[in-house]
């Protein structure tokens, strides 16, 4: 009995020791986290934390004096084109380890050395690992000798400026799998002596999958590779192959994470997804924790998007976990985690827990040397939004700041379009300083945010015309009434050439012209401008009349010594920050310019019509077109800046003013009217007869014309030698047509030559309205991608666009009256407007 308590008591001593020693050992798993990288915790009664809080809690953690080791994965050297896949494959298994090892931080990036750097090894690296800001590049060599496959690591230290090279490992056909983790681990050996000559630290752990030698078959791994590699180049993946793969090799996991995403493509809010994840994550191998926690997170935040705010929660709980199961919270992708929770704690009305959220994702970012990470500014523009909130717009500021900066040392490849995040910064930042009076500071950042949009083909985007809004409200603040008004009257001609002059812009923009015309004290016209303004705008949001009367009675005491208002208290009206930055798409419009040519589209049926209306045309239809035409080709003389801005640049020259060199496709131009057809092409064939005039029309319309149209009309059109038929699609691609005498009706006209020509396009009353977009825009991109080099003209309906030589997209820069474009009638009216307008915005710098 005295045997069994003792037994019994030291059973209870030893519970209670290890119930104590545990949390010390290993803590909470939420707090442990923090713990390892110095973190501090949330504490409700805290109601800030500061940057110098968070740095100085980090800086008392011994194990992150110095900064960790960064290595990121460049592209494997393969001798042959067959080994591709295995190089793909290869790179793939090294980076599901390297992201368990506890000795690196592995920088995941899918962007590509520059191209013709490739030939050069070294400084290609030097540029790659700059550019990602990392320590080391790992590498291979992969050879083909003799049927048999052999692997060099290779190591490229950036400090050091110098590329070192492992054992050469041979890759068994029965030991595929060991033999790649080989050549890996040759490479940690390469770190570790080459961190041994620096004094640091002198080995690299490989990680926690050093425990699961698991070996798939050299099959399984073949058949992975190659499943990469339809990934990489774009092509379809099939849910039942990746599921065939991951059921084949229990113990193998990389090929899961492909296999959700393909199952769960579109159904990334579905419960099915979060309990697919869940569940892998208890049967699965904890290695898998990693790759399920950031799964989780990008899940979680497509939720957040389209406000599924019960999915959000239980997808971050759940990303949460595996992160901290996987002990892989110092990680880029930890860092964005952090900064999705935020968005959902603001949602939640929890800004304390939203501001540490984003302070320690941005000591991350910070510790891991990523500060021109795209992620890293996301952040800053969502601290420096909750610190306006607070109404701390000093640190703001600074938050702002050092995006910008970031933003404009940026040089990762991986970003496409990274100036956009600068050009948010500026915009950002401008619109903070206007808010606090800093008027001139404001203009300046939005004077160089214009300069910049306008350089990359994004003069027509929503940043540029919230910008143009937000400049004019500088001007008012600093009582620069003229600026006020030439601003604001350049806008109103975009506005309308983009199809905008009822929208928010063209409110704001309305409102801000009464304050300069009423400080000029032009009543009349100030009436006028507030009178449209408060037509366009929501009842609940029209400002009083009596703010534009006080200004005109201000203007009229400005020689006074008395002032009956005070100029400080006058707000104009403006656009906010953005509290995230978003890249625009690789689109080859801007969303206001497709919002435009989509509103064109699909109007009408072709098929419903009769023939007499699919054929309408009259003499003078287009004669805008002949008018801008003659003025642009030097045919006639024009004194808008303008226009001498677009002469320039699409580089115009003398030899244009006949039509040389120019090469004019008319699609759908009314060829199978009875006594007129394709009166307009006859216009312009006539006003530049060296110009090649193709008409593109339908085939049975083609029919029409050679069978029922008058004969003397279709004399008088074949006796334009420079004028060629095409019988077909007007949405086929035009390499098509020019590739091959398919299609060419006239056979004793030959094919004119379309390289190294000015390319004029019209599409005016055919499938700008018949077509639906979906048809529409194809056509428009493969003109961009197949006539990259060429200069292009494009007049859809009634909008003028235009893509340079070299530019790889279309931009509006102006349009065209009313005239013609009266779909169920002939009339010739251009109520009083211009032939056509053009944006001296889209055009250049001129006026800023």
């Amino acid at each position: 009995m005295e045997t069994r308590k003792k037994i019994f008591l030291i059973t209870i001593l030893a519970l209670g020791i290890l119930i104590f020693i545990l949390p010390l050992a290993f803590g909470n798993p939420f707090n442990q986290s923090f713990q390892r990288i110095g973190f501090i915790n949330y504490n409700s009664n805290e109601s800030s934390f500061s940057r110098k809080e968070i740095s100085d809690s980090l800086d008392n953690d011994f194990s992150f004096k110095e900064r960790p080791i960064t290595v990121a994965i460049y592209p494997i050297d393969i001798q042959a084109i067959p080994l591709d896949a295995f190089a793909i494959g290869i790179q793939d298994i090294w980076s599901s380890w390297m992201m368990t090892s506890p000795s690196l931080v592995y920088i995941n990036s899918k962007s590509h050395p520059i191209a013709e750097e490739i030939t050069k090894p070294l400084a290609s690296m030097r540029i790659f690992a700059r550019s990602l800001n990392v320590d080391y590049l790992y590498s291979a060599k992969l050879n083909l000798v003799d049927g048999k496959l052999f692997i060099t690591p290779i190591l490229y230290d950036r400090a050091d400026d110098l590329i070192l090279k492992g054992k050469t490992v041979f890759l068994a056909e029965d030991n595929l799998y060991e033999s790649i983790l080989d050549s890996l681990f040759g490479l940690y050996n390469l770190t570790s002596s080459n961190l041994k000559t620096k004094n640091a630290i002198t080995s690299i752990e490989p990680g926690d999958l050093v425990f699961e030698r698991y070996n798939p078959s050299a099959d399984s791994l073949i058949l992975y590779f190659k499943m990469l590699q339809k990934i990489e180049n774009a092509k379809s993946q099939s849910l039942s192959d990746w599921e065939d793969l991951a059921k084949r090799e229990p113990f193998f996991w990389n090929p899961w994470s492909y296999y959700i995403k393909v199952r769960f493509a579109g159904k990334e809010e579905s419960y099915d997804a979060k309990y697919f994840l869940e569940n892998l994550g208890k049967k699965g191998s904890k290695q898998f924790h990693f790759q399920l926690a950031n799964i989780s997170s990008e899940y979680a935040e497509i939720c957040l998007k389209k406000n599924n705010r019960y999915q959000v929660v239980g997808l971050l709980d759940l990303a949460r976990s595996f992160y901290l199961s996987s002990a892989k919270t110092y990680t880029l992708e930890y860092a964005n985690f952090l900064r999705i929770s935020s968005l959902y704690s603001l949602i939640e009305k929890n800004p304390t827990a939203a501001r540490l959220d984003l302070l320690n994702a941005q000591e991350i970012y910070t510790r891991l040397g990523q500060k021109n990470h795209p992620y890293y500014i996301s952040n800053q523009f969502q601290l420096a939004q909750l610190y306006r909130e607070n109404g701390q717009s000093a640190l703001a500021i600074i938050e702002l700041e050092d995006a910008l900066n970031s933003s404009q040392i940026s040089q990762n490849s991986e970003i496409q379009n990274s100036y956009f995040i600068y050009a948010q910064a500026l915009y950002n930042l401008g619109t903070l300083n206007l808010e606090l009076n800093r008027a001139k500071e404001a203009e300046s950042r939005f004077l160089k945010l214009i300069g910049i949009l306008q350089d990359n083909g994004q003069a027509n985007s929503d940043l540029m015309l919230a910008t143009r809004v937000n400049l004019g409200a500088t001007y008012i603040k600093q009582r620069l009434w003229n600026q006020v008004i030439l601003n604001g009257l350049k806008l109103d001609t975009d506005l309308k050439i983009l199809g905008l002059d009822k929208s928010d812009y063209d409110s704001k923009n309305l409102y801000n012209l009464a304050m300069g015309y009423g400080i000029k004290q032009a009543t009349e016209t100030a009436k006028l401008y507030y009178d449209s303004y408060s037509k366009i705008t929501p009842y609940s949001k029209i400002r009083p009349y009596s703010t534009i009367a006080n200004l005109v009675n201000y203007s009229n005491l400005l020689n006074g010594s008395q002032e009956v208002l005070n100029l400080e208290s006058l707000e104009p009206e403006t656009f906010e920050t953005k509290n995230t930055y978003s890249i625009p798409s690789q689109d080859i419009l801007t969303e206001p310019e497709l919002t435009l040519l989509r509103s064109f589209t699909g109007k009408y049926r072709i098929g419903g019509q009769t023939q007499e209306i699919r054929a309408r045309t009259y003499s003078d239809r287009l004669e805008d077109h002949d008018i801008f035409l003659s003025m642009l080709l030097g045919k006639k003389q024009s004194t808008s800046p303008e226009m001498t801005q677009l002469k320039k640049l699409l580089k115009i020259q003398p030899k244009h003013r006949t039509g040389e060199d120019i090469v004019f496709i008319d699609i759908g131009p009314a060829l199978g009217n009875l006594t007129q057809p394709a009166i307009t092409s006859i216009s312009l064939a006539r006003l530049f007869p060296n110009m090649n005039m193709v008409l593109l029309e339908l085939p049975e319309e083609v029919n029409f014309f050679f069978t029922k149209t008058e004969q003397t009309a279709r004399d008088n059109l074949l006796a334009y030698d420079n004028i060629r038929i095409i019988s077909g699609d007007g949405v086929t691609p035009l390499k098509n047509w020019f590739a091959s005498p398919k299609g060419w009706v006239l056979e004793n006209r030959s094919i004119p030559k379309i390289t190294n020509k000015l390319i004029i396009l019209r599409a005016a009353n055919s499938i700008d309205i018949y077509e639906p977009f979906s048809k529409v825009y194809p056509f428009l991109e493969s003109i961009v991608k197949d006539y990259s080099d060429e200069t292009v003209i494009l007049f859809f309906n009634r909008t003028i666009l235009v893509k340079p030589k070299y530019l790889n997209r279309f931009m509006i820069v102006g349009s065209q009256s009313l005239r013609g474009f009266y779909h169920n009638s002939q009339s010739l009216d251009r109520q009083g407007d211009p032939p056509y307008w053009l944006s001296s915005t889209a055009l250049g710098k001129g006026g800023f």
